[in-house]
């Protein structure tokens, strides 16, 4: 099967133009570089727009549709190829930040967080232009890129020393106000409530920005494994974006505060946290299958493997050598590297046959029982032939 490619092209907003990209294009090689980085299945990515003034301007933002069996979602995303950033001098793009070279703190332990600072973070120029540009935009849900932050103040640093990208998802349902759910850790975007924005965007006629100030992580990779499209890795904020606006195209969030999103049909379906969905546990497996496109997979996953952790509880005690083996079983086919329909057909079988030996392991119990009590009976009358 040839490589997938998606649609990548070059939008002159002054001029109204649009040129196709190809292979001979830096900008078409630079692209296909980053999307081989992506942890979303690029065939999902079917167009991403490089957004210009005129020809000359250096390609900062692109507009990426995302789409999968008629769900479709919009993203305003960041070029970090072309972000020109003075280590020394602490600029990017010309502008005074401050930086901090730890990296994505992917845990979300960052110390001495408080809303406060994160409200009063000085915006980038880059990010108001996103967000911007997606608040306006016709889509109720739209993704957008960011400059992930430490503690709601300096941009981090990615191993590379380029400003790290987080990629969030603003909901524009409510009248006045704009919802920020975080896919992985509500540090790196806490900033985007700044209360100095807000009043642009208010005194502009716009809704404001709402984030939720607590802790809420509905995603966590594992910083050893790392993040990336390969299936034995583990999903990045820009997937999970994806998947979390998929499936709220389907089954809108009607509350807005952190319970309610953590409690979510959705938010569970996606998440590999055991205190928002409390049917996991293997949490040490990457089980990618809970985030696939298909929505309807993630349902069928999601009943499954409620039923083996219910039968599992059920016989932890009482069975406890069919715990253990079908712990290993259902770890072995979530850890394969097959597609999905194949993961949900073993994990059916898997359901299936364990209620068929617990019928058996429960017919033998009762069985010897019997036989324990016909021969005590036996005892009490004297006839016992032991």
């Amino acid at each position: 099967m040839p490589k997938y490619i998606p649609k990548l092209q070059l939008h002159d907003i002054s001029t109204s133009t649009v040129k196709e990209l190809t292979t001979a294009d830096l900008l078409y090689q630079l692209s296909m570089l980053e999307i081989e980085n992506y942890s979303i299945t690029p065939r999902v990515l079917r167009t991403k727009t490089f957004l210009v003034r005129n020809a000359d301007t250096t390609p900062i933002v692109s507009k990426e549709e995302y789409e999968y069996g008629g769900n479709k979602v919009i993203k305003f995303s960041i070029n970090v190829a072309y972000l020109q950033t003075d280590l020394t001098n602490s600029t990017l793009l010309g502008e005074r930040v401050s930086f901090i070279s730890s990296g994505s703190n992917i845990s979300g332990t960052t110390t001495g967080y408080s809303s406060s600072a994160s409200q009063t973070a000085i915006l980038h120029s880059i990010e108001k232009k996103i967000l911007i540009d997606a608040i306006q935009s016709s889509e109720s849900i739209v993704l957008v890129d960011i400059l992930e932050r430490t503690n709601g103040q300096s941009i981090n640093l990615d191993s590379s020393n380029k400003p790290a990208i987080h990629t969030v998802l603003l909901y524009k349902v409510l009248p006045g106000r704009t919802l920020v759910v975080d896919p992985s850790n509500f540090l790196f975007s806490s900033h985007l409530a700044n209360t100095d924005f807000n009043k642009e965007l208010a005194d502009a006629g716009l809704p404001v920005i709402e984030t939720i100030h607590k802790k809420i992580q509905i995603y966590k990779p594992n910083n050893e494994i790392g993040t990336g499209y390969a299936v034995d890795k583990y999903r990045d904020c820009g997937d999970l974006a994806v998947k979390l606006a998929f499936g709220f195209n389907k089954q809108m969030l009607t509350t807005f505060d952190k319970k309610s999103i953590e409690e979510h049909p959705v938010v569970i379906r996606l998440s590999n946290i055991g205190t928002i969905d409390k049917s996991i546990f293997e949490e040490k497996s990457v089980v990618r299958i809970k985030q696939t496109s298909s929505l309807l997979a993630q349902e069928e996953f999601a009943m499954l493997q409620s039923s083996i952790d219910q039968k599992l509880k059920m016989t932890m005690q009482t069975h406890d050598f069919l715990n253990v083996k079908y712990k290993y079983d259902y770890k072995v086919i979530i850890d394969s590297l097959i597609a999905p329909d194949a993961i949900l057909n073993n994990l059916l079988a898997l359901d299936q046959n364990y209620n068929q030996d617990l019928c058996d392991s429960l017919n033998a119990t009762h069985q010897q029982l019997e036989i324990t009590h016909n021969e005590y009976l036996l005892e009490l009358t004297g006839q016992s032939t032991s």
